[in-house]
């Protein structure tokens, strides 16, 4: 009997988490920053705790499936995603083209403190602690965006970052950021070792070696993304139980089960 009773309490358990995965819809919105809309998806799960902007600048959000990985993690744990593309379809194709947009990092830092900005005055996002991600080329972005306004979040993750053009930029991370170094790279490890002793007490370093089968370096990483923002985006009381977080748009489906080519 007590195995019986342990297999319904199982399906219980299993039947919630469903229900709870159902709940989590994304859905395509527009961002404004200066004269352009910016393409996004936000996804909120029920009664988030937090807010985390992934930001893609040097390509798309789309292309990037190892991130979807991790805003899944993050949803699981509460906390609601906006995946930006920092360019629009055209300054993206030219910049396939010509490069002309790819280390603008003014540009994609101003766009990166807009939408922090808009998402703050939104009914959905506004009562919810920022977080913001971003990878590679982005993080220096980043970097340069919370160096012109330390406010702009309240904890950052830099995956894989070229920090090569943001040495001057480095004490400038006085807010909790998180690097994460999954390649073999001397020089990528070095500035991500120089950004931790320029922001002492504030930015910490994980540097991952190669993944086993059962372990893929995306599950590693969503643990430890999780894990700072839940230690460091602190929920305002408000932003708990309204039941009432809507965001007009599109449905899409969820992240893990959408194909996303390279």
């Amino acid at each position: 009997m007590g195995n019986g009773r342990e297999r319904t309490v199982d399906h219980e358990v299993e039947h919630r988490a469903a229900e709870r995965e159902r709940a989590i819809v994304p859905q395509r919105i527009t961002l404004p920053t200066g004269a352009v809309g910016l393409h996004a998806v936000i996804t909120l799960p029920e009664t988030p705790r937090a807010l985390v902007l992934i930001v893609h600048g040097c390509h798309p959000g789309a292309e990037c499936p190892r991130d979807h990985v991790l805003a899944a993690t993050l949803h699981h744990t509460g906390i609601a995603t906006v995946m930006a593309d920092l360019l629009t379809p055209e300054e993206d194709h030219g910049k396939r083209a010509l490069g002309s947009f790819r280390y603008d990092v003014d540009l994609l830092s101003r766009r990166i403190d807009d939408v922090a900005a808009y998402l703050a005055t939104r009914p959905a996002t506004r009562a919810l602690p920022l977080g913001i991600m971003a990878g590679q080329e982005d993080a220096t972005s980043l970097v340069y965006a919370i160096a012109r306004r330390p406010d702009v979040a309240r904890a950052a993750v830099l995956i894989d970052p070229y920090l090569h053009i943001a040495g001057p930029f480095l004490p400038a991370l006085q807010l909790p950021t998180l690097l994460l170094v999954t390649r073999d790279d001397v020089h990528m490890l070095r500035y991500a070792s120089q950004a931790v002793r320029s922001a002492p007490g504030k930015a910490e370093l994980r540097v991952f070696h190669a993944p086993t089968p059962s372990r893929p370096v995306e599950l590693a990483l969503g643990d430890h993304v999780a894990r700072w923002f839940q230690r460091h985006l602190t929920p305002a009381p408000s932003a708990v139980a309204s039941g009432s977080l809507t965001v007009p748009g599109a449905p899409l489906a969820h992240p893990q089960e959408t194909s996303h080519a390279q």
